[in-house]
C-alpha cells in the first residue's frame, strides 16, 4: 500500500498529489497511535526532490489539499540545508497573501518552523514579509481571530519584535468578545516596551471604564505590570490608579490597590 502511495505522489494531477499525502499522513498517525504516541518514522521521506513536486503541486490544489501539503511538510520534513530552506520559504511565502485563513495560517507555520535555519540578514527579511499577513488575520470574525492570538502568542515568544509595531492592532474593539479582549491584552503586555509603553498605557486606562467587571480587573493589573516593566512610565501608572481609586467604586478600588502595593514594592522609597 505504502508502495503505491508513494508511486502516487508522482501524479500529474494535484487532487490525487494531495489526497495521497493525506493517506500517508493517516498512516503516519495510526502508526503513532499504535505505539502509544511514541515517535515513528515516517511512512515516507521527504527529500528536497519530493518537496520541489509537492511545492509545485500546491496552487493547483484545492484549499484543503494546501493545508494539507503545507502541514505536512512542516511536521515531517527534515532537511535543514541552508538551500533547501531558502528555496522552501521562498515558495511558500505567496501563501501568505491566500484569502483563506487556515492557508495562510498552516504557511506561517511553516515559516516559524524553518526560518531558524537561515541568516540572520535573510531571517530579518521573511520577517518584514510575515508581519502585514498575520496583522491582516485579525479582521475576521471573532472565533478565528481567537484562534489566530493563541497562534500570534506562540509567534511573539520565539519572535518577539516582529509586532511591535504593530501594537495598534491588538487594541480591543467595543464589540470584541471577552475572550478576544482577553488574548488582546494579554498580547499587548508581551509587546509592551519603553517605546511604545506610553500608548499601551492610555488604552489600558480605557479598559479600566468597560463595564465588563473581570475584564476590568485585568486591565487594573496590566498598568500595575506596565510600572514594573518600564519604570519611566511608574509615574504615570500610578496617576491611573489614583484617579481610578477616587473615582470608581469597591472593586476597583482592591485592585488598585493591589497594583499600588506591587509598585511601591518595586520602588521603595520612590514615591514617598
Amino acid at each position: 500500500l505504502v508502495g503505491n502511495l508513494k508511486e502516487m505522489l508522482q501524479d500529474s494531477s494535484p487532487m490525487v498529489v494531495s489526497n495521497t499525502v493525506v493517506a500517508l499522513n493517516e498512516i503516519h498517525m495510526l502508526a503513532e497511535a499504535n505505539k502509544n504516541g511514541q515517535p515513528t518514522t515516517p511512512a515516507i521521506e521527504l527529500t528536497p526532490g519530493l518537496i520541489n513536486k509537492l511545492l509545485n503541486a500546491l496552487p493547483e490544489c484545492t484549499e484543503w489539499g494546501q493545508i494539507v501539503i503545507l502541514d505536512f511538510i512542516a511536521q515531517h520534513y527534515t532537511s535543514f540545508a541552508p538551500k533547501d530552506v531558502e528555496m522552501l520559504l521562498d515558495r511558500v511565502l505567496p501563501r501568505l497573501s491566500h484569502l483563506n485563513p487556515s492557508i495562510v495560517l498552516s504557511s506561517i507555520r511553516v515559516l516559524i518552523k524553518f526560518l531558524e535555519f537561515v541568516t540572520d540578514e535573510q531571517k530579518m527579511t521573511y520577517l518584514k514579509k510575515l508581519a502585514p499577513p498575520v496583522v491582516t488575520l485579525l479582521n475576521t470574525y471573532p472565533e478565528l481571530q481567537y484562534v489566530v492570538l493563541r497562534n500570534i502568542m506562540v509567534i511573539i515568544q520565539k519572535y518577539p519584535s516582529l509586532l511591535a509595531k504593530d501594537v495598534k492592532a491588538f487594541f480591543c474593539k467595543y464589540n470584541d468578545p471577552q475572550y478576544v479582549k482577553i488574548e488582546k491584552l494579554t498580547i499587548l503586555l508581551k509587546l509592551l516596551t519603553e517605546a511604545n509603553s506610553q500608548s499601551i498605557l492610555m488604552e489600558l486606562k480605557e479598559y479600566c471604564n468597560e463595564i465588563d467587571v473581570d475584564f476590568v480587573s485585568r486591565a487594573i493589573k496590566a498598568v500595575g505590570f506596565c510600572a514594573l516593566k518600564i519604570p519611566s512610565v511608574a509615574d504615570r501608572c500610578i496617576e491611573v490608579l489614583m484617579e481610578l481609586i477616587q473615582n470608581k467604586s469597591g472593586f476597583i478600588v482592591n485592585d488598585c490597590v493591589s497594583a499600588l502595593k506591587d509598585i511601591l514594592r518595586k520602588y521603595p522609597g520612590r514615591f514617598e
